[in-house]
């Protein structure tokens, strides 16, 4: 066989873009293929993108907890596998049951890819800046987000909603090759690895949570992500009905909707780049949660669909600001030895909002509309914007760096 040339952090940047991109262009459609294909409530709609958080939710525990050594590594590949999978076979469904079994399965296997491949890029790149090598990841990221939804847009009005899975399942595939590369240079990175597993073994799991859990930096960012993504995780669900059946938009003005708001999402991680040293980080995250509140406050009450799809890329604003500043604080708070653990932690944050979100708006969208999910996002917001503003300010954390 061809030596393989890949060095092992293009490998990781390349299975993170993938993965994403794979998920992304099947989110603008996600919710109209179920109605669809199952003619299911909201309330259906909602369980079908919970689970694929909660399973996530899972996922990212256990992988923090259990993880460390080359089973970290081997169980990438095969969870990246089965990830392929899933986007084949949902074109072959046709029951409620099975998209949420294969979404359950999905869920639980795109947490453990992104948990993994955002801590092996710390320890695998030949930066000496970690918050740089980050940085890089997180951008291959964004070009993941913003890759899937323009394939969407561009084969979805030849194809239909039901075969943009199999766009998806080609996507993932070249994640998978980029997954069986990087498994192939595990003996370069091995080293590094043991550093990260350091004497995990000798520490029962509970001491470890509660350590990271303690951290008050580490409370600050989860809290600050859940928020985000609560709002999100209704504007996933739901803002794909609503473009569709109440702002009159076609399959595709869906799918520009959402290119829009990860191309604004991408733009901002480069335009923002001072933006921390200004205000400072901890400032800056505050400032984000704040700023959701107006604009998902406006989305209750738009009618209009230029002006909701305003306010909707502005969301993709406050994400391209709030992901890579709580990132960079986290890689700084965190010893290496706890790093495995903190990053699935931290992504908890995600999963939480996202998976919270649909449950708890789908009766209150089932009695007033969905424009009042997006009311209860600002009204959650509100609340926790001042428990986010006292741990920043408590006496004992000084431990948060701006």
């Amino acid at each position: 066989m061809a030596k393989n040339k890949i060095s092992p952090f293009r490998a990781i940047c390349l299975m993170g873009f993938s993965c994403t991109a794979a998920f992304s262009a099947i989110s603008p459609v996600f919710s109209i293929f179920i109605k669809e294909t199952t003619n299911a409530s909201v309330e259906i709609v909602g369980l079908v993108t919970a689970v694929f958080f909660v399973s996530g939710l899972t996922s990212r525990f256990l992988l923090g907890v259990y993880g460390g050594g080359r089973k970290t590594i081997t169980y990438l590949l095969f969870a990246y596998t089965i990830f392929v999978l899933t986007n084949l076979f949902y074109p072959f469904t046709s029951d409620t049951i099975t998209i949420i079994a294969l979404r359950t399965i999905q869920g639980f296997t795109f947490a453990s890819i992104t948990v993994s491949a955002f801590t092996f890029a710390g320890i695998t790149t030949q930066f000496s800046d970690k918050n740089k090598a980050i940085a890089v990841y997180t951008t291959w990221l964004g070009f993941g987000f913003l890759f899937g939804p323009t394939i969407n847009l561009a084969a979805l009005p030849f194809l239909g909603v039901t075969n943009m899975f199999f766009i998806a399942t080609l996507i993932s595939i070249v994640g998978w090759i980029a997954a069986f590369a990087f498994y192939r240079k595990f003996s370069e990175i091995n080293d590094k690895w043991r550093i990260v597993g350091y004497n995990l073994k000798r520490e029962p799991a509970f001491t470890r949570v509660k350590e990271v859990i303690r951290n008050r930096l580490f409370q600050f960012v989860l809290l600050a992500n859940f928020v985000f993504f609560f709002l999100f995780g209704v504007l996933l669900t739901y803002s794909p009905l609503y473009m569709n059946g109440m702002l009159g938009f076609s399959n595709e003005m869906v799918s520009l909707s959402f290119l829009l708001y990860y191309l604004i999402m991408i733009l901002t991680r480069f335009l923002i780049r001072k933006l921390p040293k200004a205000l400072g980080r901890n400032s800056a995250i505050l400032l984000c949660v704040a700023f959701i509140i107006p604009i998902s406050a406006l989305m209750t009450f738009v009618t209009d669909g230029f002006i909701f799809v305003l306010l909707f890329v502005l969301v993709g604003a406050v994400q391209g600001i709030l992901f890579p500043i709580a990132s960079t604080l986290l890689a700084d708070a965190i010893p290496t030895n706890r790093i495995v653990l903190a990053n699935s932690l931290y992504f908890i944050g995600f999963d939480l909002g996202q998976a919270a979100a649909p449950l708890a708006v789908a009766s209150i969208i089932s009695l007033y509309g969905i424009p009042f999910g997006f009311a209860f996002a600002a009204i959650l917001a509100t609340v926790f914007l001042p428990f986010l503003y006292l741990i920043v300010h408590h006496k004992k954390s000084s431990m948060i760096k701006e």
